[in-house]
């Protein structure tokens, strides 16, 4: 049997009003896994605490500020003792252990609020804490290698750098702090995961916030075993800046779902990601002819316009009734919109659209879950690369069993897999709209929302059972942020007081 070593650690009183607890340490430091938490406010912590976080698990511990360690209770952190709270580190540790029995979880509390990401430098000054983060996290990070093996980095850092100057070069800065943090602990495969900024609609998000919410979404890309934790849906707690304690520690086990799915995708799969884009035309079947509507319904208000579809007046969508939408597939057309225009291509029944859309000249650009290329009101498009009103796009739809993919103008702009954990809000609220993604058997249709709208050389084929679908690992949604989140909410929250009010009919 494993000898275990017994530590009784003294209370802290700034570090945690809370009683300390003996704390057991593995013999062996291969099955005391350490975790580093690193960044600004919203890793330290600044969610409310309460009762069920002030219960230890008996595999999660701390280290203290003392370099003692003790049973993980919140607060974690000590860098504004006044002002710390509940932060993700300790749920991510608590989901680590479960999937982990025969491991100890060793969290290592190193971030400080308000930080900028150039005081995570040697010799860096933070102001406000009189303290030098990278400098002061060396030495508890190597006090923890000494009883532990490193497995996990989880970066929550940003909101300082949220201005024009400091903006411009954070893509560059933090792709120099992950390779610091590698060399600095010759780890050069050791998981760093990047949490999202928070998108409250107290606070609408800046050029320079999408500017760091860009470089946090596109490292994954760039750098291997890089992860990028969503926080999209997630509530703040009243000062549209730090998230409430609940989302705190979902924020935390997200992280561990991404530390997961970094852990279990194929290498094998990656290598040969999704269906090529150059399957031959001549795989494709034809669904107009481009001189009439053979195949197709609609109520009059559709004309065909040099061999494309032109929706001319109000009456209604434009329906192919010569087949059903087959389980496994590839649809490529083209379209173009009027100003303002709003349209779209269902392809599942019910509520499932790929959505046609001026971004600039309608409102609903505003939001990019109901931009062009989105899967509408649910997941947005990575960017936009939608073309002037007026001008042809081209479309793209693939679906192989649970995985979806839209592209615009000849690149993947959504590629995601419904089955996985980490889309889960955003498949929840495409259900509030009605939509379902398990759906088969439905008819393809073009939506007449009230604009002229055109459509042309639609076409598909069935995706062979042998032919893989991978969802693409640098797959981003941009955010829903500010005016256009809140007014997203307030539609979903209209959406569920009509559903419940028509159960109680």
């Amino acid at each position: 049997m494993t000898r275990v070593l017994r530590l009784v650690c003294l209370l802290v009183p700034l570090a945690s009003p809370w009683p300390t607890l003996a704390a057991e340490l593995p013999e062996s430091p291969e099955n005391f896994h350490i975790i580093l938490l690193v960044g600004q406010s919203n890793m330290a912590g600044r969610g409310r605490v309460a009762d069920e976080d002030r219960e230890p698990h008996p595999r999660v511990l701390m280290l203290t500020q003392e370099l003692t360690w003790q049973p993980a209770v919140d607060p974690l952190h000590f860098d504004k003792p006044k002002i710390v709270g509940v932060g993700p580190g300790r749920s991510f540790g608590i989901a680590y252990a479960e999937a982990n029995p025969g491991v100890t979880v060793g969290l290592v509390p190193c971030a400080v609020g308000g930080s900028a990401i150039t005081s995570w430098v040697p010799g860096g000054y933070h102001e406000q804490t009189k303290s030098h983060p990278w400098d002061d996290m060396l030495p508890r990070a190597r006090a923890a290698f000494k009883v532990g093996r490193l497995k996990a980095i989880l970066w929550h850092q940003g909101e300082a750098d949220c201005n024009p100057a400091a903006a411009e070069r954070y893509a560059a800065r933090l792709r120099d702090l992950v390779g610091r943090f590698r060399e600095a602990f010759n780890a050069p495969e050791v998981p760093f995961l990047i949490g999202q900024l928070g998108s409250f609609p107290g606070r609408p998000w800046t050029v320079a916030t999408e500017q760091v919410d860009a470089a946090h979404r596109n490292l994954p890309a760039k750098l291997p075993a890089v992860g990028f934790v969503s926080a999209e849906f997630l509530t703040d707690k009243g000062d549209a800046v730090h998230f409430d304690a609940a989302s705190s520690r979902t924020l935390g086990r997200r992280y561990f779902t991404v530390l997961e799915w970094l852990a279990e995708k194929d290498d094998a799969a990656v290598a040969d990601p999704a269906v090529p884009a150059t399957v031959p035309e001549s795989a494709f079947t034809p669904l107009t002819d481009g001189s009439s509507f053979a195949g197709w319904n609609h109520a009059g208000n559709w004309a065909i316009e040099a061999g494309a579809f032109h929706r001319v007046r109000g009456g209604g969508p434009l329906t192919y009734t010569a087949a059903e939408v087959p389980n496994d597939f590839e649809l490529r057309f083209d379209w173009k919109v009027s100003a303002g225009c709003n349209s779209g291509v269902y392809y599942r029944p019910g509520q499932v659209e790929y959505q046609v859309l001026d971004n600039r000249g309608s409102p609903y650009g505003r939001n990019p879950r109901q931009a062009a290329a989105s899967l509408f009101f649910c997941m947005a498009p990575s960017q936009d690369l939608t073309r002037p009103v007026g001008a042809w796009n081209t479309g793209r739809i693939l679906c192989k069993g649970s995985v979806i993919e839209h592209w615009l103008n000849g690149e993947p702009v959504l590629s995601f897999d419904a089955n996985d954990p980490r889309w889960a809000d955003y498949i929840e609220l495409l259900a509030v709209r009605g939509g379902d993604l398990t759906g088969r058997g439905g008819r393809l249709w073009l939506q007449d929302h009230g604009h002229e709208v055109w459509y042309r050389r639609l076409r598909w084929r069935e995706i062979p059972a042998g032919e893989r679908l991978q969802p693409r690992l640098e797959f981003q949604p941009q955010p829903a942020t500010g005016a256009p989140l809140a007014a997203e909410q307030e539609r979903v929250r209209n959406m569920k007081r009509a559903t419940t009010a028509a159960a109680g009919d």
